[in-house]
């Protein structure tokens, strides 16, 4: 049995190895995360800058239209590198290159679908400490799970490296 595997290629790109089911299907879930047009979600990814509401409403006019532009292609990055998601050839599991290029973008992605799906269950950082309940799991037990499981996605993304990201 092939077990996951994580290559760093020398020109920086990174493939997942016999990627476990369960990851791929976090990472599948990410652009939808992201999708989600839920207010209270985005306040939590971009939330008022200034005590000032003059200054703050300067901040929506010219500062957030370029935050939303950045936040938008880091969602198009993933959603593009998991058209190639495939099936290994031998062993079990899923390959997929994420190109050196995409590497701030995932990681950026990664995070921003832990917080929305942190903020949209009502999970406190007390709850990332407490077991599953895995006899009667909650939708609250299985965001939970997956944020763990993206938290883990993203640690390997900073594992792998400060490379030259040109």
């Amino acid at each position: 049995m092939s077990e996951f595997r994580l290559e760093l290629r020398s020109d920086a790109a990174l493939v997942f190895q016999h990627l476990p089911l369960v990851y791929v299907e976090c990472m599948l879930m990410i652009p939808q995360t992201l999708d989600d047009d839920d207010e209270r979600l985005r306040a939590r990814l971009f939330p008022d800058v200034y005590l000032d509401d003059e200054d703050n409403a300067e901040w929506e006019r010219y500062g957030k239209p370029e935050l939303f532009a950045l936040f938008a292609s880091q969602s198009e990055i993933v959603r593009k590198d998991l058209q190639g998601l495939a099936p290994e050839a031998e062993g079990f599991g899923y390959r997929l290159v994420v190109p050196a290029q995409h590497r701030v973008g995932w990681m950026a992605a990664l995070n921003a679908a832990r917080l929305m799906l942190a903020e949209k269950h009502g999970i406190q950082a007390v709850d990332m400490n407490r077991p599953l309940d895995v006899d009667e799991p909650t939708e609250k037990d299985f965001a939970l799970f997956r944020i763990d499981r993206l938290g883990e996605l993203e640690e390997l993304f900073v594992q792998a490296g400060d490379v030259e990201l040109g």
